[in-house]
C-alpha cells in the first residue's frame, strides 16, 4: 500500500480518532503541495545533487551548485529554488520576514504547487508565532 492510500484509509476508517484523522489530513496536504513543476535547469540540479525535490536542497548546496553557471542560468535556478526554500541569509540581510517573503511568493506563483506551498509556509509560521 502506498503512502497516499494508507493516509486515505486512515481518513475513511470510522474507528480512527479525530486526532489520527487530523494527522492524516495534514500529511496528505503536505504531500499534495510538495509536488513540483520543474524547469529543465532545476530538474538537472536535482539529478546532479541526488535529490528528489527542491525542498531538499540547502542554501549552501544551492550556492555551490549555482556558482558554476552564468548569470542567466543562476537567475532561473534561483527563481525556482526560492519558490520552495526561503533564502534565510538574504532575508536577514534585507530585514524581510519569512511571512512577508512567503506572501510575496504566493502572490506571484505561476503554478498551483508553489501557491499551495507558500500558503502552507504562511500558516506554519503563523502557528509558530501564536
Amino acid at each position: 500500500m502506498d503512502k497516499f492510500t494508507a493516509l486515505q484509509a486512515v481518513l475513511d476508517d470510522p474507528t480512527r480518532s479525530e486526532n489520527e484523522k487530523q494527522i492524516a489530513r495534514a500529511a496528505l496536504q503536505r504531500n499534495r503541495s510538495s509536488e513540483q513543476v520543474l524547469t529543465p535547469e532545476s530538474a538537472a540540479m536535482l539529478h546532479a545533487l541526488g535529490k528528489n525535490h527542491l525542498l531538499e536542497i540547502s542554501e549552501h548546496a544551492f550556492e555551490t551548485y549555482a556558482a558554476r553557471f552564468g548569470d542567466a542560468q543562476k537567475v532561473e535556478l534561483s527563481r525556482q529554488w526560492s519558490q520552495w526554500v526561503a533564502p534565510t541569509e538574504l532575508l536577514n540581510i534585507i530585514r524581510w520576514s519569512e511571512v512577508d517573503y512567503w506572501r510575496s511568493v504566493r502572490s506571484s506563483a505561476e503554478t498551483d504547487d508553489v501557491q499551495q506551498h507558500a500558503a502552507q509556509q504562511i500558516e506554519r509560521l503563523s502557528k509558530e508565532k501564536a
